[in-house]
């Protein structure tokens, strides 16, 4: 049973060499994505220091609960950016007979991981984004430093312990056959989990915004339907493929490698969707010192948490 596990999770290729140049554009388009998501963290993290001391530093700043939301997201970025990177580097280099190549068993697993854990990470800090983004936009309460906080530590373990579970015997991580490795898309117990997860998160996110654009005075319109039209391209493939494999169908050849393409555009997308056209519009109309004082409108039960 493991020598056929094993067998499973390797892809059918002739020996490919290092250095070779079909495995010279991840490890280049994910360094620009590192970087970039280098920067959202940085600057994630700039603006929780200064919520927190907006009135000394007397500049623009976002509300506390949404630079805590922001930071969430920034974090779930690199969970995955970052070890993607240097696997991809590693195989590079190494070729794909090294043992982190993503067509070998240690390689699969690790990979399955941060991917599985990004991108769950990843799905449900958005959904705490758009509700932070709807309270914004309806002028009503913000939830507290706490609440995005517990929150957030929330998501974070409830990713972790999906993505563990494969690594424990439920279900496997699998090379997917066209490049990269992720859970076993024909795991019941597996999909099943991704279902409750994914599909009303994605949904919720969808309806938020929606209503957003529908039904409140938020200014930038557009910036509100980027992030539904990224959110939509980075899942739209994952949801009806999680159905398919739960009911054992089989996928066309090239659903696999476009699902991963579109996910890891959001590697570039968000950094600037959330990490600039975002924190600037809710800083300057939402945050301390901003057009939109949050104290008018925006308070939180512990507005100086």
């Amino acid at each position: 049973q493991n020598a056929k596990t094993d067998e499973n999770r390797r892809r059918p290729h002739k020996e490919i060499m290092a250095y070779e140049s079909q495995d010279a554009g991840m490890p280049a388009f994910l360094l620009i994505a590192a970087i970039a998501n280098v920067w959202f963290l940085v600057q994630a993290i700039k603006d929780v220091h200064s919520s927190a001391h907006a009135e000394k530093d007397g500049k623009p700043s976002p509300p506390r609960p949404a630079a805590l939301g922001i930071l969430a997201l920034a974090c779930a970025e690199l969970t995955w950016v970052v070890p993607c990177f240097v696997q991809c580097v590693m195989v590079f280099f190494g070729g794909h007979d090294g043992p982190w190549a993503p067509d070998q068993e240690d390689g699969c697993a690790f990979q399955g991981f941060y991917s599985q854990f990004g991108s769950l990470a990843g799905m449900m800090a958005t959904l705490q984004i758009a509700y932070i983004t709807l309270k914004l936009a309806t002028k009503t309460e913000l939830p507290s430093s706490k609440s995005v906080i517990c929150s957030t530590i929330g998501l974070f373990g409830l990713a972790f312990v999906v993505s563990l579970l494969p690594l424990v015997g439920v279900g496997e991580y699998k090379y997917s056959g066209e490049g990269f490795c992720y859970t076993d898309f024909h795991n019941k117990v597996q999909m099943s989990l991704m279902i409750l997860i994914t599909v009303p998160c994605f949904f919720a996110v969808l309806g938020i915004y929606t209503y957003v654009l529908a039904r409140t005075e938020w200014q930038d319109k557009f910036l509100i339907a980027l992030m539904m039209a990224g959110y939509v391209a980075g899942w739209i493939l994952w949801i009806p493929g999680l159905f398919i494999g739960i009911s054992g169908g089989a996928y066309p050849t090239g659903y696999m490698i476009s699902g991963a393409i579109l996910g890891h555009a959001q590697a570039l997308i968000n950094p600037y969707l959330y990490g600039y056209r975002w924190r600037a519009h809710v800083a300057e109309n939402y945050g301390h010192e901003g057009k939109g004082l949050i104290n008018t409108f925006g308070r939180t039960s512990e507005s100086n948490v």
